[in-house]
């Protein structure tokens, strides 16, 4: 099908076949929570309240892994997809305790750290020092060592976060835990 004449850009492009592209996306990939289900509970158990979008797009990841294994969050900067993972972890565990593995770039991991410890009631954050390590994703396969008073399991939900830079101390809230990591063999 020949373009017409006055189409010259790919802005131009959008504009005149917008709905016919915005109908058929909709077809190939219907969504997975639309704006008339309810959201879950738990989201109003994060110490930030996301927006409507967000919260849409954390209740379609949480059933994105209810059908599958994995789950994508794409979208511009500063759209909150920290926010959205963190939310959709959280609404997906339950209310149980559970343990994550957050795969960030090292100029985001103390950014993760913080964003969790804003969202996430009661969470735990570990950084596995990579710098140490052969091969960073080796990391993924440790064998975590807990350090409680009284040796009762811990229940609260753990965030990691595998890094290779030096992480500030002070950039840290109180909350942060210390802890030694072995690798398994």
């Amino acid at each position: 099908m020949p373009l017409p004449k006055d189409i010259d850009s790919i802005g131009a492009y959008l504009r005149a076949w917008s709905s016919g592209l915005g109908e058929r996306i909709v077809q190939t990939f219907p969504p997975l929570h639309g704006f008339d289900d309810p959201p879950s509970p738990l989201i109003t158990q994060l110490l930030r309240k996301p927006f409507l979008a967000q919260t849409l797009a954390i209740m379609g990841v949480v059933k994105r892994w209810n059908e599958a294994r994995g789950a994508a969050v794409i979208a511009e900067c500063g759209t909150g997809k920290t926010l959205i993972s963190l939310g959709a972890v959280h609404v997906h565990s339950q209310r149980k305790p559970f343990t994550a593995l957050a795969m960030v770039p090292p100029q985001l991991v103390e950014k993760w750290a913080r964003e969790a410890f804003l969202t996430l009631p009661r969470v735990r954050v570990f950084f596995i020092d990579c710098r140490k390590a052969r091969n960073c994703l080796a990391a993924s396969n440790v064998q975590r060592e807990h350090h409680h008073p009284r040796g009762a399991p811990l229940r609260s939900p753990d965030l990691s976060v595998p890094s290779r830079v030096q992480h500030r101390q002070r950039l840290l809230p109180p909350r942060f835990c210390p802890v030694r990591w072995k690798l398994l063999s």
